[in-house]
């Protein structure tokens, strides 16, 4: 816990820092590449709505 100590302390309830730490770059590292993956930005688009789904089952049977 040496190497991190500058980061998030020495003391009691660094190592559950380190962890908020991680976590909160690994969320981040996840919202950045599903910003950077264009079917995954684009879902909302590229996903027929529910409604309209039901529609189109309807209409082709």
């Amino acid at each position: 816990m040496v190497t991190f100590s500058w980061l998030v302390g020495a003391g009691p309830g660094a190592g559950m820092g380190l962890l908020t730490v991680f976590t909160c770059l690994g969320v981040a590292l996840v919202g950045l590449t599903g910003y950077f993956i264009r079917p995954i930005r684009q879902a909302e688009s590229i996903l027929p709505d529910h409604d309209q789904l039901k529609k189109v089952e309807e209409a082709a049977g």
